[in-house]
């Protein structure tokens, strides 16, 4: 059976892609932030909210509990789970928050506790979430699946900081990687690798974050915003990611501002192309969210606004609309999304 866990802003609702395409509910607390499976016991689910802490599941969303002892603040903009760390069969869970503020689990999300060398990040006077100027957060976190220790963290915004001690200390951010990172992926396959989807490029490193190259290569000039980003599980050289002229025509802002966004698509090291067979006209359409199942190579899937679903199983070279019922309740406005096959 697989899964695709939608972030809401009412909370998370839950798609069976075998079982008839309906969202349903599963945690009405909300708004979600962000969605994190265990990549070794994919029934373990976490959602991170913005304003009612940390929420988990042990039964691939039936149920829930409230989690995260020890997280000081209730807006948990981020979690994610550790493959390379595993303690008692799961896998170590970190959450970031608001203020930027890193936690660590080691019993399953039940309690945490701060990396508390977070805070000497050099550049830390200097984070600042522009919509909201007083405010930053932690947006990404990526754990090395195959350093154990090596973490990255995607400041909003403020760079990247990297530690290779499991958080004992910090890198500050290095160039030319995106100072507004959306979105942080590694490959099992890839060891060393690091894909960045930033607000202004995309940067890649091939040495686990120490340095970093920018690559728009095949990208019009006049696009110049991306947002979500997936790695094709099978191929660590196929890449998708989603992109727009600007945040404002992108993500629709403004009520009577022209929308517009599209996908590109890398493969075997050459330019980016545009991607279109299949998905919705790239006028009229705001960003949405991309995912990957690990037991599925060759699949992505794309969660567009407002609640469309697309599938593509040719390593995204076209792309099917998947057929989803809405319960009347919810928003259809996806901010995070996962995918994943229960064992």
């Amino acid at each position: 059976m697989t899964n695709l866990y939608l972030g809401l802003e009412q909370g998370l609702a839950k798609v069976d892609l075998g079982g008839g395409g309906t969202a349903r509910w599963v945690l009405e607390v909300g708004p979600l932030s962000q969605v994190a499976v265990d990549p070794l016991r994919p029934d373990r689910v976490y959602a991170a909210t913005l304003g009612r802490g940390l929420w988990r599941s042990e039964d691939a969303g039936a149920t829930w509990e409230q989690a995260g002892a020890g997280i000081a603040s209730q807006v948990t903009r981020s979690v994610a789970v550790s493959r390379s760390e595993r303690v008692g069969g799961l896998g170590v869970v970190y959450v970031g928050t608001e203020l930027s503020a890193l936690y660590r689990s080691e019993d399953g999300g039940e309690s945490f506790q701060e990396l508390t060398a977070l805070q000497e990040a050099p550049s830390l006077p200097e984070w600042s979430f522009p919509p909201e100027p007083d405010t930053h957060h932690v947006h990404q976190i990526l754990l090395d699946p195959n350093e154990p220790g090596t973490i990255l963290v995607g400041i909003e915004q403020g760079g990247i900081v990297r530690s290779v001690d499991g958080g004992r200390s910090w890198e500050d951010h290095v160039d030319p990687a995106d100072y507004d990172p959306h979105t942080l992926l590694a490959h099992p396959d890839a060891p060393g690798r690091i894909y960045e989807g930033g607000g202004a490029s995309y940067c890649e490193s091939r040495d686990g974050g120490a340095s970093w190259r920018r690559d728009l290569a095949g990208i019009p000039e006049d696009v110049r915003y991306f947002y979500s980003l997936a790695v094709d599980p099978g191929d660590p050289e196929t890449v998708v990611i989603s992109a727009a002229r600007d945040p404002f025509s992108g993500h629709g802002v403004f009520s009577d501002a022209p929308v517009w966004s599209t996908l590109y698509r890398r493969a075997d090291g050459g330019n980016w192309q545009e991607v279109t067979d299949g998905l919705p006209d790239r006028d009229g359409t705001v960003m949405g969210t991309l995912a990957t199942n690990e037991a599925e190579p060759g699949a992505f899937y794309y969660v567009t606004v407002p609640g469309e679903v697309y599938r593509s199983q040719d390593a995204g070279r076209s792309w099917n609309q998947v057929k989803l019922e809405w319960t009347s309740s919810l928003s259809q406005r996806a901010v995070s999304a996962a995918v994943a096959a229960e064992g």
